[in-house]
């Protein structure tokens, strides 16, 4: 199976919103679902997504998002990266808090490193998305 290199970063941002992405292993369409699992869905809206997957995809794969650990390891791999030592303590702070992914969010969202977490975690995500497809026996193309 061979999907497009190019639809990776889509992949990626989708995972990142919060979908899940199912690719057909026979034609290699690509689809991304909302994440359903511990949510009450409006199945009216979603429903026949869900059915499609269901009943008339018979061979599939489905790529989620970096579990909690891994998105954890991305922030504190950024925190290595971070040269302004007031933010580095900062975020060490708030990773080391309950609730670490929203203290880290706060910190970022208030500092001037804002968009380079963004550059970060959008290539740590188009990494962990390829090396997905790579155990997945997808190549790109």
């Amino acid at each position: 199976m061979k999907i497009k290199s190019s639809q990776v970063h889509g992949i990626s941002e989708d995972l990142m919103c919060g979908y899940k992405v199912f690719i057909n292993l026979e034609n290699g369409k690509i689809k991304s679902l909302i994440d359903a699992d511990g949510i009450d869905l409006d199945m009216e809206i979603w429903g026949k997504d869900f059915d499609e997957i269901d009943y008339e995809w018979s061979d599939y794969i489905v790529i989620e998002k970096m579990k909690s650990g891994e998105s954890f390891q991305m922030m504190a791999d950024f925190i290595e990266e971070v040269s302004d030592e007031v933010l580095k303590r900062r975020l060490i702070k708030a990773i080391n808090r309950k609730k670490p992914f929203a203290y880290f969010k706060n910190e970022i969202d208030s500092s001037s490193s804002r968009q380079s977490w963004f550059g970060f975690r959008d290539k740590r995500y188009i990494e962990y998305v390829k090396q997905e497809l790579e155990a997945k026996n997808i190549v790109l193309e």
